[in-house]
């Protein structure tokens, strides 16, 4: 069982994925997930490197706050973005990935679905 979040829209910067993400870790905690699928195929924009590199930080920070209040050890998080809002160097996932954070971002709902360990589609969105 997993969160699947599918957004849309415009993204400006690293402040409107940051409002967003923890409403969804808040969500997922909320419910005892440990997993997340965000399908961001719908999301147009794109982030400057030092957004991308805030976010991967943000991604880091985030997941480690308060542990102790949850009932799920750590978040698995599955991205499937289009470029250009999608890195072609997979920047985000790099420095999220340096600092412990288990996260795939992929254009194929097939490979994030795999990297969650699901096999279909959840429709309960968030």
């Amino acid at each position: 069982m997993y969160l699947y979040v599918k957004p849309h829209g415009r993204i400006e910067g690293f402040q409107d994925i940051q409002e967003s993400h923890i409403k969804i870790f808040h969500a997922a905690f909320k419910h005892s997930l440990s997993k997340v699928l965000i399908d961001a195929r719908d999301v147009e924009g794109e982030l400057s490197a030092t957004d991308r590199c805030k976010f991967g930080e943000f991604l880091s920070r985030e997941l480690r706050r308060e542990p102790a209040a949850r009932k799920v050890a750590a978040l698995r998080l599955a991205y499937i973005v289009v470029q250009p809002v999608l890195d072609p160097r997979r920047f985000v996932e790099t420095v999220a990935r340096n600092r412990g954070v288990p996260i795939k971002t992929t254009e194929s709902i097939d490979e994030a679905l795999e990297w969650l360990g699901e096999n279909e589609v959840n429709n309960n969105l968030a």
